[in-house]
């Protein structure tokens, strides 16, 4: 259903910044922030749709890990409805799935309280979206749940990750950085809303560059690994599982 966005004025004045966190004061205004700090957010939504309705295999999972407020989740209710797919949507956060319950279906759509840190049982899938999720895994644990979602695909099953990334040359990457900041200033951002907002994430989000991204996946038992968004320091891959 449609939802009037909180906007986001978390940092709008000086304080001393904690590491950025996924609670309640967060999770109030999470769809204005991600709207006006994300590039092409919303194209990539109905992208991941697109992919839905080619990749989704009748009677397996689409699962959505990371889910936040629910927002890819109710965009794919249609596609697996018409596939008889099981809709599943996991995030840590509690006021996010509490978000995310008042936007869904609950008939439809299966919501569950986990920490990708943690090991994590996934049920028989054809469809797995971490959608700007995998950055906030901590690297240590990352193979092992590549390893859960490689092992839960069903043959032909993909794996869509859309990440935040970093680029292998400095000076790409810091001009890439720049372009990001002056996209969230010409969506009302102020510079000490966007500075207080990069310190008390910085040690929550940890990018790769997008070739570990690929080669992680790779060695994580995906044969055939491809790119298929790239915006400066956002980068999308598609992980596909074979026959075998």
């Amino acid at each position: 259903m449609a939802q009037s966005l909180k906007k986001d004025t978390l940092f709008q004045t000086k304080k001393t910044t904690d590491s950025f966190k996924f609670n309640e004061e967060v999770t109030e205004v999470f769809d204005d922030m991600i709207d006006r700090s994300t590039p092409f957010y919303h194209p990539l939504q109905d992208t991941l749709v697109q992919l839905a309705t080619y990749m989704a295999q009748p009677n397996t999972a689409i699962i959505d890990l990371g889910c936040s407020t629910g927002t890819t989740l109710e965009k794919l209710i249609p596609i697996a409805k018409s596939k008889n797919c099981s809709l599943i949507g996991v995030d840590y956060s509690e006021s996010m799935l509490t978000a995310a319950q008042s936007k869904l279906n609950n008939d439809t759509v299966q919501l569950i309280n986990h920490d990708l840190n943690t090991p994590i049982k996934l049920p028989k899938s054809s469809l797995v979206i971490l959608n700007l999720t995998l950055q906030f895994v901590l690297p240590k644990h990352r193979d092992t749940l590549i390893q859960s979602v490689y092992s839960a695909l069903a043959p032909e099953g993909c794996l869509a990750v859309i990440e935040k990334t970093k680029s292998a040359n400095p000076v790409f990457n810091q001009h890439f950085i720049n372009i990001h900041h002056d996209t969230k200033r010409s969506n009302g951002y102020s510079d000490l809303e966007i500075a207080q907002k990069r310190d008390a994430i910085e040690d929550v989000l940890i990018p790769y560059q997008a070739a570990e991204t690929i080669n992680m996946l790779t060695l994580n038992g995906f044969q055939d690994v491809t790119s298929f968004f790239q915006w400066f320091n956002f980068s999308g891959f598609l992980a596909i599982k074979g026959n075998s």
